[in-house]
């Protein structure tokens, strides 16, 4: 089959593009931020509303002139209702796979309107009405070759974007002297000393791989379902300690192949404990990665989208049914 998938450049894209191609399908990519190819561009369409309506237009007459047997949008703010009703028109099956919180004031009224414009719509958590849940997921294959610098070793790191949430958390163990990367508005912040810049894929791949302790804190408001670093840093062969989410324990053994915290008094209890406790790291950090490989494949996710697109079941030496 050939899919049209509609995605941002990312190594999250890369992973979904690897995975259907080892499914035996013909990928076509469009990058939906048409403007992106000048960066001065991209950033004044965040501000300037006439810009971001020519990325609309440029992107969804690129759309229109593909002939796909199916339309896999990851996220797709600028996919239009036209685009998805003559798409329908056509005879062609849509399906959208959100990976972001929805929850967020930014995303309701655009989520009300567009769910029921797809045959299917995907989102990692599992209360947003008129959806399928589906995990995000990794590609094994795309971690494969982490080059382990020894730079990027740490006691305890955080990697993720800034959100005051994050901040207040880690503020419970400002004193441990955790080492933080992502983006830049983390130099404004109380932890600007602890700051080291964004990171490529393969350098924080080697913080999980390397750090004795990986926080994860996934954003407000908090929703049934994880982020995607709950399955990167397993997969990348760290320990993770990770903000609890309900349904987190559907995907991991909570203590045996992750490792939770509820509120700041838990996490610094876990950081001192997990501190002085390197086999219990060692053994949860195995433990989820094989979790994991079993069970938390891109591959496998492309399957249950596949499947769901086409209602037929694709048949593959490597692709497993989802679990979930």
């Amino acid at each position: 089959m050939t899919i049209l998938l509609i995605a941002p450049k990312s190594h999250f894209t890369d992973q979904m593009i690897s995975a259907l191609r080892e499914l035996g399908h013909t990928i076509e990519w469009i990058n939906d931020r048409a403007l992106r190819r000048s960066r001065l561009l991209w950033r004044m369409s965040r501000r300037w509303r006439w810009l971001r309506d020519i990325n609309t237009a440029i992107l969804n007459n690129i759309i229109l002139r593909h002939t796909p047997d199916g339309v896999l949008v990851n996220k797709g703010i600028d996919v239009t209702t036209a685009t998805l009703r003559e798409l329908r028109r056509r005879g062609v099956k849509t399906a959208n796979w959100f990976p972001d919180n929805a929850r967020t004031d930014e995303y309701g009224s655009w989520l009300e309107r567009m769910i029921p414009e797809y045959d299917h719509f995907f989102s990692f958590h599992d209360d947003l009405p008129g959806t399928t849940c589906l995990p995000v997921a990794v590609d094994p294959a795309y971690f494969d070759t982490i080059r382990l610098d020894q730079n990027y070793a740490h006691r305890i790191a955080f990697v993720g974007a800034y959100f005051p949430e994050r901040e207040e958390m880690l503020s419970a163990i400002r004193d441990f002297d955790p080492i933080v990367y992502g983006s830049s508005a983390w130099e404004t912040s109380s932890f600007r000393a602890s700051y080291r810049g964004m990171l490529t894929p393969e350098q924080f791949a080697a913080v999980y791989a390397l750090s004795d302790i990986s926080i994860n804190i996934n954003t407000d408001p908090p929703v049934p379902g994880v982020n995607l670093k709950t399955f990167e840093i397993p997969l990348c062969g760290g320990f993770q300690l990770s903000d609890y989410r309900p349904g987190l324990e559907d995907l991991f053994v909570i203590g045996k192949e992750i490792a939770v915290y509820k509120n700041k008094k838990e996490l610094r209890i876990m950081v001192e404990y997990y501190i002085h406790h390197p086999d219990e790291r060692r053994a949860i950090a195995q433990a989820g990665r094989a979790r994991v490989l079993k069970d938390h494949t891109m591959i496998q996710r492309m399957k249950t989208i596949c499947d769901k697109l086409f209602s037929t079941s694709v048949s593959t030496a490597t692709g497993t049914p989802e679990t979930r």
